[in-house]
């Protein structure tokens, strides 16, 4: 999971550029980077967490009016600046999020040799190859020349030619946010009260500017004709917290875990009604439940099947990187529940085996600490979405996403075996983990709190 900003405006932005990545900082903290493009076009990269200091120091000349940004989580290649996005060919530069099955690549390109040990080098050198090659055709067509080759599910990627103020984008299979003059992986990037779009799959955006409009965006579909391009996000308000207040971020969201806690008990009979409505499934005899998920999803899916099953159900857990899908699994089992679970909405195997159920007409359900609107794994909602409105967590290790999963399913749970209302339940089943809380920030005391 690594993050990504653009600009492109009629007025300096490289301050701007930088602000918008460190709000997203949490997205990856192995290196970061920034393109400026300008008649003097800058690249400026660092290995570890953002130092704005150091960054506009570096950049006080720039009278940049298009850039873009990226937030490093290494998964392909070691942790060091030769590895840090922005990667540049010629005068193309790109930075991307997701990864690429490049295996092919080098023998259908056998005169491109990549320098760098990580696979989004590739969007770059096969722009650049193709602009090289026809110097007057449009960046826009180079960019569809490369997407053709580098198959499906790539994630999501914005692409400039240093000496052009225009930028493009393009998704497939991670997030990518639209306004009318910033491109972004993540809604906290923009600036509050904001309203992107969210591009669906497989649509690119490029966005450009003269001296006779405003903002040009262009919306470019590559998928299945006649189809949405965009959805519409929720407003926002910007939670990014300048620094932390404890001495760390993942300190804080333990401690924030109180608050949490106290936002998922439904206050007003609507809301009573409507927590109820958003885990119907759990009420509506479909006893047979699959949860799936990777890293501390799946142990929470491990954690909820348990108790579950002492509270009547029939839940098993699996494993999404490992899972098999037949045919006959879904048929035999009409009424099975195939419950994804991802803080982010974005993991790439629960991703892929939702997207696998979903076309095979399974009821795939889904919890998340995501609006619906900004999620890649809501595309592939057949039953009901659980937004467990946790908050973002900035720490790497989830904490109040992995609680807010377990108690927003389990109250619901045992509403549907009691028979009491929500709010009791919330009441009656919080009550242990508040009081168990209350006495300590440690966090081996928090198992306590499962199982009243």
């Amino acid at each position: 999971m690594c993050g990504i900003v653009g600009y492109c405006d009629k007025r300096d932005i490289h301050k701007d550029i930088i602000d918008s990545l460190k709000k997203i900082d949490y997205r990856g903290y192995d290196s970061h980077g920034v393109a400026l493009v300008s008649e003097n076009p800058a690249v400026y990269r660092e290995v570890g967490e953002i130092n704005v200091e150091n960054y506009l120091e570096h950049t006080k000349h720039s009278k940049a009016e298009t850039a873009i940004a990226h937030n490093r989580w290494a998964t392909h290649g070691e942790v060091s600046k030769a590895n840090t996005h922005p990667f540049v060919v010629g005068d193309i530069a790109i930075v991307h999020n997701g990864t690429i099955n490049t295996s092919h690549l080098s023998d259908i390109f056998p005169k491109i040799e990549c320098r760098t040990e990580v696979d989004s080098e590739w969007i770059a050198q096969l722009i650049a190859y193709h602009h090289s090659r026809y110097p007057l055709i449009s960046l826009e067509s180079s960019v569809k020349y490369a997407i053709s080759f580098l198959g499906e599910d790539i994630g999501a990627f914005l692409v400039v030619d240093l000496l052009c103020n225009q930028l493009i984008g393009y998704s497939d299979g991670s997030p990518l946010l639209v306004s009318s003059n910033m491109v972004a992986s993540d809604i906290q990037a923009f600036k509050d009260k904001a309203k992107p779009k969210r591009l669906n799959s497989k649509v690119m955006v490029a966005m450009s500017w003269d001296f006779s409009s405003h903002n040009n965006v262009r919306y470019i579909n590559l998928g299945k004709p006649s189809r949405p391009l965009y959805t519409s996000c929720q407003e926002h308000k910007e939670i990014k917290k300048s620094s932390s207040v404890h001495g760390h971020y993942m300190l804080d969201e333990i401690l924030e875990q109180i608050d949490m806690v106290d936002r998922l008990q439904p206050k007003t009979s609507k809301q009573e009604q409507e927590s109820f409505d958003c885990l119907d499934y759990l009420t509506k005899g479909y006893d047979d439940i699959v949860f799936f998920g990777c890293g501390s999803s799946y142990y929470v899916g491990m954690l909820l099947s348990k108790t579950l099953y002492r509270q009547g159900f029939g839940p098993s857990y699996e494993y999404a990187s490992e899972m098999t899908i037949t045919a006959s699994d879904i048929s035999d089992y009409p009424n099975r529940v195939y419950c994804a679970i991802s803080q982010s909405g974005e993991t790439k195997d629960t991703v892929e085996v939702a997207k696998k159920l979903a076309a095979a007409g399974a009821r795939v359900s889904v919890i998340e600490n995501k609006e619906a609107s900004t999620s890649t794994l809501s595309q592939y909602i057949t039953d009901a979405h659980i937004d467990i409105e946790a908050g973002p967590e900035y720490g790497v290790a989830a904490t109040k996403s992995f609680m807010a999963t377990y108690l927003s399913v389990m109250g619901v749970a045992k509403r549907s075996r009691l028979k009491d209302t929500l709010s009791d339940v919330y009441n009656i089943y919080y009550a242990e983990f508040l009081e168990t809380f209350s006495r300590t920030a440690i966090p081996e005391y928090l198992p306590h709190a499962f199982f009243i």
